[in-house]
């Protein structure tokens, strides 16, 4: 296997909150519920088809996957294959 070395770091679209140390109080509702059933079912899953589901926008859905990650109830995004085609 080759080794992978990437002299830039990726910008991961949630690093800031998956760093976040603030504590915050909020109870998750029915709808966060909803969404991280069909995250659990489906990781792969984009936003705008997550609003369909939800009857929610994309805007509102990205907003609530933040909001769970900084609570601590999304911890980590993890990789668990990393294929290349050279």
């Amino acid at each position: 296997m080759k080794k992978i070395i990437c002299k830039n770091k990726i910008r991961f679209p949630y690093d800031k909150e998956l760093n976040f140390r603030g504590k915050e109080e909020y109870t998750p509702d029915e709808k966060d519920i909803k969404l991280l059933k069909y995250l659990h079912e489906d990781s792969r899953i984009g936003l705008t088809e997550l609003g369909q589901k939800l009857g929610l926008s994309k805007d509102t859905i990205d907003y609530r996957i933040k909001k769970l990650i900084k609570l601590g109830i999304i911890k980590s995004f993890i990789i668990t294959r990393y294929l290349i085609n050279n």
